[in-house]
């Protein structure tokens, strides 16, 4: 029994059927055609279905590159009083922002996106990173602005400020990197104001295979 994978030819002067069998031998009603595409391994076990190729496609772009990686310090709590020691990770990033096709039958512009996504990661290079709203680590910039100490109840670290970013978060966890980095990327890149912007997503490896996903959703279409 033939099980339909493509509509009817909207041709009129066609009119043709087009089904590939159960035993994977591609028909053409009406034009006397049959053929075994090469891509065919056969049918899922049990599967008695129909399903049509084409209908309500999504879209989205992603950008991942060798240079979308950042070096960086930190150190984060966790359970309440447990507070990690100072360490460094390269930290890699990837965003994909998820929409409907404009008039030039793409979803975003990838060089845009990847130049927003590359000015984020320089900002966080080769920087000490520190929560600014962590209700147990206090941070402090020095009155000549040269220096910051974060406190951590009986510990204390002092720092140069220039390799200090300090990022508007409670915890420096790759989960709130990557809020950040989404919620910076979404300003810099005007997404609100771009229609049929569906969701965008960033995502930061603190370790390899390790990832943290933060997704916004933009403009309801």
């Amino acid at each position: 029994m033939a099980r339909s994978l493509l509509r009817r030819s909207r041709s009129p002067a066609a009119c043709v059927d087009q089904r590939l069998a159960a035993d994977g031998n591609f028909q053409i009603d009406g034009a006397g055609l049959s053929f075994r595409p090469a891509f065919f391994l056969g049918w899922p076990v049990g599967w008695q279905g129909e399903f049509v190729v084409g209908q309500n496609p999504s879209w989205a772009v992603r950008v991942t590159k060798d240079t979308l990686v950042f070096s960086a310090a930190h150190f984060i709590t966790f359970d309440g009083t447990i507070c990690e020691r100072l360490h460094g990770h390269n930290w890699r990033v990837e965003a994909a922002v998820e929409g409907e096709l404009d008039e030039n039958q793409y979803v975003f512009d990838f060089i845009a996106l990847r130049d927003g996504l590359q000015g984020l990661v320089s900002e966080l290079d080769h920087r000490v990173l520190l929560p600014a709203s962590h209700p147990r680590i206090a941070v402090e910039v020095s009155a000549d602005g040269r220096e910051v100490t974060a406190r951590f109840e009986d510990r204390r670290w002092v720092f140069p400020r220039e390799d200090c970013c300090i990022l508007p978060i409670s915890n420096t966890t790759a989960e709130l990197i990557a809020h950040w980095l989404a919620n910076s990327l979404f300003l810099r890149l005007s997404l609100a104001a771009v229609p049929g912007m569906r969701r965008l997503r960033v995502s930061v490896e603190e370790n390899f295979g390790q990832w943290a996903d933060c997704w916004l959703v933009l403009n309801q279409v």
